[in-house]
């Protein structure tokens, strides 16, 4: 659809229970900003944003930072180049997979009309809706709506459904590596995607363009959970890693991977 993805990460200085909610609230209101969590570890907030180019990017920032610049003590720029998705495989003891889906790459500007939009607008934040309700608020028939599902899903808009789970309602965390790499090579990479591929607990692996080369999230039951899995990662590929920082994403405040 021609967006690419712009991750921000912010430290908090000054900020009230009030004032963080005052955030939160215009983080939750913010079209364009499509997912954002709150964060333990070395950043407080993180929050994903599509923006059409880098210019469309910083006007969007530049709104969020006149509202809200003497609370942030620093923020940084991680440029998502590829993420990939990976299903919840811990819960269904599927232990080796490729991954799911993936968004990034080169942002291509597919035209859409009007009824499209408003199609995956619903399903953006209601993908298990019933297509005879789905009908009735876009005002055609179900074989229509049916045809451009079936569209969307072959013109690769549409990936994936997923749910929105919340994690801690079984007593598991979401962890996140941030990974500074050697000069990553595609051989290298593919040997990532391989061994991220062996481990149920992943979620995301997302190549990066910034101040780290890759994100790696983790779903576990504990931080020794996710310590062993970082072992192991350390072990089989202490070749090209530099450093690897850990935050721990406690609460997911919105997800809708569409900005229109």
């Amino acid at each position: 659809l021609g967006f690419a993805s712009y991750r921000m990460y912010i430290r908090y200085q000054n900020v009230s229970p009030e004032q963080e909610r005052r955030i939160i609230e215009y983080v939750l209101e913010e079209k364009n900003i499509f997912w954002a969590a709150s964060l333990y570890g070395s950043w407080d907030l993180e929050i994903l944003i599509f923006a059409k180019s880098f210019y469309h990017f910083n006007d969007i920032w530049d709104r969020f930072l006149t509202q809200f610049c003497k609370y942030i003590s620093d923020f940084i720029l991680s440029l998502a180049t590829f993420n990939y998705h990976y299903k919840r495989r811990y819960l269904t003891n599927n232990t080796t997979q490729l991954p799911e889906a993936y968004y990034g790459g080169e942002p291509e500007d597919i035209d859409l009309d009007k009824k499209d939009i408003a199609l995956l607008d619903i399903l953006a934040t209601d993908a298990r809706i019933h297509i005879i309700d789905l009908s009735k608020k876009l005002k055609l028939t179900s074989n229509a709506v049916r045809y451009r599902i079936n569209n969307l899903e072959r013109l690769k808009i549409i990936q994936t459904y997923r749910l929105w789970v919340d994690i801690s309602k079984y007593n598991y965390e979401l962890h996140k590596a941030l990974v500074k790499t050697t000069n990553l090579t595609k051989a290298q990479e593919a040997r990532i995607i391989s061994f991220c591929s062996t481990i149920p607990n992943t979620l995301y692996v997302i190549k990066c363009f910034g101040p780290w080369g890759l994100e790696l999230e983790f779903e576990v039951r504990n931080s020794e959970e996710y310590n062993r899995i970082m072992m192991k990662f350390r072990n089989e590929f202490s070749d090209i890693i530099k450093s690897i920082e850990t935050i721990w994403i406690y609460k997911e405040l919105k997800i809708k991977y569409f900005p229109l």
